[in-house]
This record gives structure tokens, C-alpha cells and sequence, in this order.
């Protein structure tokens, strides 16, 4: 690791933040910790370098949700935030809208955590992962749309978050399935948004308030559609990392 990165854990069970401290900082991370929400952004405050929150949900003086909400109304670019909880009080869907980067169901296995640290801390580009065999694809959409803003409106093709995007689709998929997709507009930028994501969660049929589709994380995206992403969700602040719609 070239460089040290800094990141705050946070959980009203001192055994759980001790454990993660020693196992974390054998891998070069500075830990910082917090046993409540409230407390967590007094930190967050004091410490503005922090790249990223692993917040449990369920804890007095202020739980994980308010926290990450209240991260992600503050700055939607940074730190990344992941969830981890033993409980489904919320959908992982939910969480993704609102801004996590990572939803991991307790108990939790170190290799997990530590590969959603190398990918979130992943300096640009941060979507390139070698899965490029288009003969594992679950799915492969290509199809042309006037433009952009045409597509997202209404939920007409697909939404954009800063690291996946909801995709309409009624083919029953399974989690961690992938999904090839190419997108073509015939006015204004992108002239193509590219890549290949992984579902995270599916819904399967059309509801009054929602639509059936997936979210998919983005796993290898193509330079030109990466730096879209980026610049397209800090031009419109955007908070979800994969839109539920």
C-alpha cells in the first residue's frame, strides 16, 4: 500500500471495533474507531481524511442509517460507506439508494472486508476487473436510445449511481450474476456508456411506486464510460451508489 489510508469503524461492541483494529492494521490501515453514530461524526469532523466508514446498523446515540445519511448529505463523494448489520430491518436495496457502497450481512468473513477495501480504495480507474468473457454473461443488453437524458427519464432504460446502475429488465437473474450491457445515444455525451456490472439484488415484477429490474455493481467499465460516471453523478449529486430506480 502506497499509502496509508485512514478508516473509521464504528459499533457499540468494543470486542468487534478491537478485533477489527488489530485486523485491519496488519494490512497497513489506520484505524480510527466510534461506538455510536453521534459519535462517529464528531470524528468524521476532527478527521476529514477518513476514505471510509464500516458502520454497523443497530446502536444507541444515533444508528447507522442516520449516520450514513447524514454522511452522504454532507459530501456524496466521500468517504464510502459500508453497512454491515445481522439484522434485515433494511433492504439492501434501501441501502445502495442511500448511499453504501457495500451491504455485509454479519457474521462477516475477513476476506469480504478486506476485498470491498481494495475495491473502494482503488485510486481511478477504479471499474477494471478482468471479466471481459462474454461467455459467462447472464445477460447482454445492447440498444440505442435518442439520448441520455431520454434514456433515465421515467425509468424508460436504466439509472445512473456512482458505482452501479438500475437496469429494467424481467429475466429472473441470481446475485453476483453478470451483466454485459452497451448503450448508444445519437445526441449528446456519452456517445456509448459500456461496461459489465454484478447484480447486487433483483425485483421481479412492476409495482405502483417501482419498476422490475436489478442493481448492478459496476465491475469493468470502459475509460470513456468510467470517467462519465464520475463526472455525470458529481455534476448532479448524486447520492446512491446503485439506484433502486
Amino acid at each position: 500500500m502506497d499509502k496509508i489510508k485512514k478508516i473509521l469503524v464504528v459499533d457499540d461492541e468494543k470486542d468487534i471495533l478491537d478485533l477489527m483494529t488489530r485486523m485491519l492494521s496488519k494490512d497497513g490501515y489506520d484505524i480510527l474507531t466510534a461506538e455510536s453514530g453521534h459519535q462517529a461524526e464528531v470524528v468524521l469532523k476532527d478527521h476529514q481524511e477518513i476514505g471510509l466508514v464500516l458502520s454497523d446498523i443497530k446502536m444507541p446515540d444515533g444508528n447507522g442509517i442516520e449516520l450514513l445519511d447524514g454522511i452522504k448529505k454532507e459530501d456524496p463523494k466521500k468517504p464510502f460507506v459500508v453497512i454491515f448489520t445481522g439484522f434485515y430491518d433494511f433492504s439492501i436495496e434501501d441501502l445502495f439508494d442511500k448511499g453504501a457502497c457495500a451491504v455485509v450481512m454479519k457474521p462477516f468473513d475477513w476476506k469480504t472486508i478486506k476485498d470491498i477495501l481494495t475495491e473502494q480504495l482503488r485510486p481511478f480507474p477504479k471499474f477494471k476487473k478482468p471479466h471481459m468473457e462474454y461467455a459467462n454473461m447472464a445477460l447482454a443488453i445492447e440498444t440505442s436510445f435518442k439520448s441520455l437524458k431520454e434514456a433515465v427519464k421515467d425509468n424508460k432504460g436504466f439509472k445512473i449511481g456512482r458505482g452501479g446502475l438500475f437496469l429494467r429488465t424481467n429475466k429472473e437473474l441470481k446475485e453476483k450474476d453478470l451483466v454485459r450491457f452497451k448503450f448508444t445515444f445519437n445526441e449528446g455525451e456519452p456517445k456509448t456508456f459500456e461496461g459489465i456490472a454484478e447484480v447486487a439484488w433483483q425485483r421481479l415484477e412492476d409495482s405502483k411506486e417501482l419498476p422490475a429490474g436489478i442493481g448492478a455493481k459496476f465491475i469493468n467499465l470502459t475509460e470513456e464510460t468510467e470517467t462519465f460516471v464520475m463526472n455525470y453523478t458529481n455534476d448532479n449529486n448524486i447520492i446512491s451508489y446503485i439506484p433502486k430506480a
